[in-house]
This record gives C-alpha cells, sequence and structure tokens, in this order.
C-alpha cells in the first residue's frame, strides 16, 4: 500500500461491519494488506483502511452482474464500464 493515499482510521470491527466479513477476517485483510495500526486510547487497535477498499466511498453504483446472466455467458462491455479500474486485470481470467 502507498503511504499517499487517503485512509480512514477504523477499528477491527468496524471494518468486519463495512466490508460484512468476520472480525478474524478483518484481522487478516489489515495483515495482507499492511495496513497501518496505531494503538488507539481506548485500548483497541485502529487501523488506518485505504478508502477505495470501503464501499461507501466507491463512486457510482456498486458492480452487479446484469439481470439473467448466466454462468459462463458473455458480460456485456458496459458492464466492464462499472467495475473500478483496479479489478479491470481479473476480466481476464473471466
Amino acid at each position: 500500500m502507498s503511504h499517499d493515499s487517503e485512509t480512514v482510521p477504523l477499528t477491527f470491527a468496524q471494518i468486519a461491519e463495512r466490508l460484512g466479513i468476520e472480525v478474524a477476517s478483518a484481522k487478516a485483510r489489515a495483515r495482507r494488506g499492511k495496513w497501518r495500526r496505531v494503538p488507539g486510547n481506548d485500548g483497541r487497535t485502529l487501523v488506518h483502511v485505504p478508502v477505495e477498499i470501503l464501499p461507501e466511498y466507491h463512486e457510482g453504483p456498486l458492480v452487479e452482474l446484469p439481470p439473467k446472466a448466466k454462468p459462463g455467458s458473455e458480460l456485456p462491455e458496459a458492464y466492464f464500464k462499472t467495475v473500478p479500474s483496479h479489478y479491470h486485470h481479473s476480466r481476464l481470467s473471466l
């Protein structure tokens, strides 16, 4: 993670709630992402989460599959225009 990106300080419980994952998964994600950790005054660790990770900071709607899309079917080009640029590399694996 680059140190010049915008971050939000959150507890592990807050990260888990915002991402819809378990607290243990939030801890693992923070470890993998090498997000900066700071001890809070209340004894809980605050993790500086990059804003691009949090759904509420995305511009526009979150990515959804087109209606009636079937596994293995081709996705319309418009679908990929809604995907944030850092996810475009995954298009090759579809």
